[in-house]
């Protein structure tokens, strides 16, 4: 039950920064110009994913509820994709060249695929 209520202490301030960073980002007074909130959510997300990890694994010895509640709980509802580039890492260091690559560019294809999938199963909805 404790590795549950860690990710879940850390899920909720992790959803709100991102919220909030995002919000205050994306200025509606600069229109479509750029997503600049989702931009420096996944940027800034990828950064503390690879500081908290690196030090996690190379210098601190932390113990497993608070590891979740940065990482899965914190950095996860932040941003998916500091997870994604934390996988990435991981099989990089593997030297599994092949994994990677389907990896790296498997998953955004695959995910504006599924994307214009969910779209179009929605459509059929109305």
């Amino acid at each position: 039950m404790r590795p549950f209520l860690a990710i879940i202490l850390g899920a909720i301030p992790g959803v709100l920064s991102r919220y909030l960073l995002f919000t205050w980002l994306n200025d509606p007074n600069l229109g479509n110009l750029y997503p600049f909130g989702t931009f420096f959510v996944n940027v800034s997300g990828c950064l503390l994913m690879g500081f908290i990890s690196s030090l996690m694994l190379e210098r601190w010895s932390i113990n497993e509820e608070i590891r979740l509640l940065l990482t899965t709980g914190f950095l996860g509802s932040y941003t998916s994709f500091s997870t994604y580039e934390l996988d990435s890492v991981k099989i990089l260091l593997e030297s599994n060249w092949i994994k990677e690559g389907l990896y790296w560019i498997g998953t955004p294809l695959m995910g504006i695929i599924s994307f214009s999938l969910g779209t179009i199963l929605a459509k059929r909805f109305d």
